[in-house]
């Protein structure tokens, strides 16, 4: 009994994780609006690739830090390779 008290709790439901999974699925909407404002801009604004380096790098830094964010926030810590293609 002493064990279970000091040990945090690591198991989830089904429920609770289809759920996490279901945030996530939604956290991908703003990524997916972000990476289309992105694809926009080159479209509308021919870039040297430099530019779009660094574009690419801002958008990986902004969705893993809304990852990041979540998986803190929400999944108590926990980092599952299903939040990743959820948000993707």
């Amino acid at each position: 009994m002493l064990l279970l008290k000091i040990a945090p709790e690591t198991f989830r439901t089904v429920e609770e994780e289809l759920l996490l999974l279901g945030g996530s699925v939604l956290l991908g909407i703003p990524s997916g609006i972000l990476f289309d404002l992105f694809r926009f801009l080159r479209r509308l604004i021919p870039h040297h690739w430099s530019v779009t380096m660094l574009e690419d790098i801002f958008f990986l830094i902004v969705t893993s830090f809304l990852l990041l964010c979540y998986v803190s926030g929400f999944a108590r810590g926990e980092f599952r390779m299903h939040y990743v293609i959820g948000c993707l």
